[in-house]
């Protein structure tokens, strides 16, 4: 009787692994490849490399949380999108009419196409922002932030198309 429940436990287990990544991902089986296209930089304000690193960083990002494998071409999952803001904005006045923060703003288009389940497509705007002391030089931090949004905005995206939330 003990075989019998540890056999079944083994199966049970099995199949919910196959199911599910323990990342957060819940990737049918049969959803096996992705392909990526490079973010265009489409923002008023353009940072040479954040195309190279949203596009690498998801690249990244869906390699080490799912058993997916990249191929060129058209992948039972294809994503593609572009950079529609990159934005520094004053917010918080202080009494001397001076802005006490300023804030850095990230958006992108994604367009996911599930070309096995084309019913859990979609085309969503994401945007991150961080806040920091408008006394600091944006040149100065800006690195640090740029790579603080991208991650959140990689981490959202992935959540977004392989976490049914």
């Amino acid at each position: 009787m003990k075989r019998i429940i540890l056999i079944l436990f083994g199966i049970f287990a099995t199949m919910l692994i196959s199911c599910y990544s323990f990342h957060g991902a819940s990737i049918p089986p049969n959803i096996r490849s992705f392909s990526i296209d490079m973010f265009q930089n489409r923002a008023t304000m353009v940072n040479p490399v954040l195309s190279l690193e949203i596009t690498d960083g998801l690249r990244d990002h869906i390699t080490s949380r799912s058993n997916l494998v990249e191929i060129s071409g058209s992948g039972d999952i294809e994503i593609s999108g572009e950079i529609t803001g990159y934005t520094l904005m004053p917010m918080a006045a202080q009494a001397d009419a001076q802005a006490a923060l300023q804030r850095f703003t990230i958006s992108i288009r994604v367009n996911f196409a599930n070309n096995v389940t084309p019913a859990d497509s979609f085309t969503q705007s994401f945007s991150v922002y961080r806040d920091f002391d408008s006394t600091i030089d944006f040149a100065f931090v800006e690195e640090n932030l740029m790579r603080e949004i991208v991650e959140q905005l990689i981490n959202d995206v992935f959540m977004r198309a392989f976490a049914n939330w």
